[in-house]
């Protein structure tokens, strides 16, 4: 570029920023205000050389910044400077960092050791080497890469007390702009020994007093090398690593050969645990120089770095595009300081990692991260390993390439696990799609679903070749599953005497005696009464009977007695007809209406009670044996005696059985519902009435090995399941509460019908019988009639004129 067209570019852009308080990098150099603090040195002659140093360093590698030193960290404003460079202590880092963000000026900081980093800039602790195990702890905290409530701190009596009092504070005082952070710790000690039996005496000693439930379940153990595997040793045989437990080892010394020693570890890693090391990887043959001028020469020649860098990316920005779409493209001031802090912290990486690196170089330490979870299920035990999951330097503090406990974020990290299932509707199903695929669904896949997404893993489903090749040792419930039993459906009632179910058989034997005792009553304080007069129709008993007789029926008579008493008797009587025929008449339109149904056989005492026309039975191998046989009551001893097992071969067999009303089955309700809908759908009808008699719960279980470590959290997650609804949504989806069998007998009392031939048989019986009656008392007259004339004839009569 010849130099008109540097200063038309010049020209233009001053232009442009004429309407702009952020001006480019291409017009305006960048400004940068440099504070140092008096109190953060010793005296005065070493506070003087060192403000003369940064300013003739920076003058001298760059013309391209304009340097403003201050002497007083009161500052009105920082609106006019695009960086800040300060040398202050921890406080007084923080408070010109809250000063400075609202004007988004690149904030590089040296502070002292101890300091929490600045999120949105460069800090640097100044850090004597062995002492930076408390700011490793600090930098942890404010990367949020330990969301710890609780710590409980081990070490052995070998470190001073000014170290362990210094990572304490650091894992536990309130960080500046972070809520809710605050870590409560306790501290335990266990004694050093010279010899290795004592001294895995004494950290089990420790180990064994201690209380986990009130304590908490996160470890950070400070050792050196030559101890941590006695601690894990000692951890693992207590069984105090768990998947819900955290154990962060801190090994203080240098590590030779880096990872050598810390792969050594994997062999004492337990299945299911969340275990990661910290380790010293120091380099004790590298020059460490870690001084104050040497960092602030870092820094200032990675800012250098960055400026050209962003100011070449605006150069080509503009060439390529016009004035105005250059204004509303380029990058903010916000925007343009997140750059320039990537471009110096990608600077610094690069001089601390080459060879023969600057500043702080010696100190240099490493994360590493067990791999544990699922390796039992897919491989053996051994299989676990370390991957590497950060380092730590002075300039820049944390690089995390993965999580500290990748479980504890990932769960099982994606892996397969197989999983073992049989048919078994409607918990688990086992179908085929019409590629002949097999497809699983059912309850349990409903849960293991929600399981792999809440816990991060897959499965592959694993089907043996008989339900009974399947052996566990140890299961926790998911479930509880209830015996019933399985009848025929109650049928309707015969309808020939229809007309007597109105009134039980005790009503109508008190009402035929009520007219046989009303007849001769009446008859008595007719003929006895004072006042009373033959009256036609009430000379005997029998004229009295079918008198009230009639009155029943409502026909009345055509004479009355006379006398008041045998009147008043005739009014009663005729009230008791009024509420009888008034009783009769509205129950009888009711029971013509609604089918009369056979009794149902809903509860075991019922079912007990038809033994003589009913068998029962449940399936071979059930766990239902077993407990009838240890139940104290007696009719579970009945049910057991009398009750027939049967295979799985005759199943159709024994339910062809309870559809022809002979047998009772007894089995898992849900199961017994499932055959009442499949019966519903091939045969259109419900053919089974369920009992409400649920007498035995039955376990129903994820399965899986004994002493497993995950059962904690799956019962865990098992029991948010049910406390979300999550379980009771499956349940109703997958075994439906009620469907048409069960309101069927509902719908038919509500269905309306007409009255039939069927419902009215009975009447027309009582009809042929009176007729018959009728014509054999004829038939009798006649005979009777006939003999008293031809006796008459044998008698001789006197002749009278």
């Amino acid at each position: 570029m010849d130099m008109i067209s540097v200063f038309f570019l010049v020209w233009i852009l001053n232009s442009v920023d004429a309407f702009n308080d952020f001006p480019s990098l291409v017009s305006n150099n960048a400004s940068m205000a440099i504070i140092i603090e008096k109190s953060f040195f010793d005296n005065k002659a070493e506070y003087r050389s060192v403000v003369s140093n940064i300013y003739n360093f920076i003058s001298n590698i760059t013309s391209d910044i304009e340097v403003h030193v201050f002497h007083d960290t009161k500052i009105d404003s920082f609106q006019d400077y695009t960086v800040l460079l300060s040398v202050t202590t921890c406080d007084q880092t923080w408070n010109l960092y809250n000063a400075v963000r609202k004007d988004e000026i690149i904030h590089l900081a040296i502070t002292e050791q101890d300091c929490p980093r600045l999120p949105e800039g460069v800090s640097i602790p100044l850090i004597l080497p062995g002492k930076e195990l408390s700011q490793i702890f600090f930098d942890i905290r404010m990367a949020d890469a330990l969301l710890w409530n609780n710590v409980n701190i081990l070490h052995d009596d070998t470190f001073d007390r000014d170290t362990i009092n210094r990572v304490t504070k650091a894992i536990s005082i309130a960080l500046p702009n972070k809520k809710f952070n605050l870590v409560s710790r306790s501290l335990f000690v266990f004694k050093h020994a010279d010899s290795e039996r004592n001294k895995r005496y004494y950290i089990k000693e420790m180990l064994e007093s201690f209380h986990v439930d009130q304590l908490g379940k996160c470890f950070l153990v400070i050792v050196t090398i030559d101890t941590v595997a006695d601690v894990m040793e000692a951890a693992k045989m207590l069984n105090m690593v768990q998947p819900d437990s955290q154990w962060l080892y801190v090994i203080t010394d240098i590590v030779k050969n880096n990872s050598t020693n810390i792969t050594s570890l994997i062999d004492l890693l337990s299945e299911g645990s969340n275990v990661a090391f910290i380790y010293n990887a120091t380099d004790n043959n590298t020059y460490c120089n870690n001084n104050l001028i040497c960092h602030i020469q870092e820094l200032t020649m990675a800012l250098n770095n960055a400026l050209k860098i962003s100011l070449m990316t605006e150069i080509e920005l503009y060439n390529h595009v016009s004035n105005e779409e250059f204004e509303i493209v380029r990058l903010n001031k916000r925007e343009r300081r997140r750059e320039i802090l990537k471009f110096i912290r990608t600077k610094l990486a690069q001089d601390n990692f080459a060879t023969g690196g600057i500043c702080g170089k010696c100190l240099f330490w490493r994360f590493a991260s067990a791999i544990t979870w699922g390796n039992f299920f897919i491989r053996d035990k051994s299989t676990a390993h370390l991957i590497d999951s950060g380092s730590w330097i002075p300039t820049l503090g944390m690089n995390l390439t993965d999580v500290i406990f990748p479980h504890v974020v990932h769960g099982f990290r994606g892996i397969n696990l197989p999983i073992a299932t049989y048919h078994n509707p409607p918990w688990q199903i086992i179908s085929m799609t019409n590629s002949g695929e097999k497809e699983y669904g059912g309850l349990l896949f409903d849960v293991v679903k929600y399981l792999g997404n809440k816990l991060n893993f897959t499965y592959s489903v694993l089907s043996p070749v008989s339900n009974r090749t399947i052996k566990f040792t140890q299961n926790e419930t998911q479930a509880d599953m209830t015996y019933s039993f399985l009848t025929a459906k109650p049928g309707q009632l015969s309808r020939a005497l229809l007309f007597t179910a109105p009134f039980a058989k005790e009503t109508w034997a008190c009402l035929a005696s009520s007219i046989i005792i009303m007849g001769p009553s009446l008859y008595l304080i007719h003929k006895y009464g004072p006042t009373s007069t033959k009256t036609s129709g009430l000379n005997s008993s029998w004229q009295c009977i079918w008198y009230v007789y009639g009155a029943l029926l409502q026909q009345g008579g055509m004479y009355l007695p006379y006398s008041d008493s045998a009147r008043l008797l005739i009014g009663i009587w005729w009230l008791i007809v009024m509420v009888v025929v008034a009783t009769y008449s509205g129950s009888l339109v009711a029971f013509l209406t609604f089918p009369n149904m056979d009794s149902s056989i809903l509860t075991i005492d019922a079912l007990l009670a038809n033994k003589n026309r009913l068998t029962w039975g449940f399936p071979n191998g059930s766990y239902l044996e077993e407990y009838l046989k240890n139940a104290e009551e007696e009719k579970y001893h009945i049910m057991l005696k009398r009750a027939k097992i049967y295979n799985a071969t005759q199943e159709a067999e024994v339910i062809e059985k309870v559809k022809a009303g002979k047998y009772a089955l007894i089995d898992w309700r849900s199961t017994l519902r499932f055959l009442m809908r499949t019966d519903m759908l091939t045969t259109g009808r419900c053919s089974f009435s369920l009992s409400t008699d649920e007498f035995m719960d039955e376990p129903i279980a994820m399965i899986i090995n004994q002493d497993n470590p995950y059962i904690k959290i799956i019962n865990a997650e098992l029991h948010r399941m049910h406390e979300s609804g999550l379980m009771n949504k499956w349940v109703t989806e997958q075994i439906p509460m009620k469907d048409k069998c069960s309101d069927i007998l509902a719908n038919q009392a509500v269905n309306e019908r007409k009255v039939n031939v069927a419902d009215m048989q009975g009447i027309f019986f009582v009809l042929f019988m009176g007729v018959a009656g009728s014509i054999f008392l004829l038939c009798c007259e006649f005979y009777w009639h006939k003999r008293q004339v031809a006796k008459r004839r044998k008698l001789i009569q006197p002749f009278l004129s």
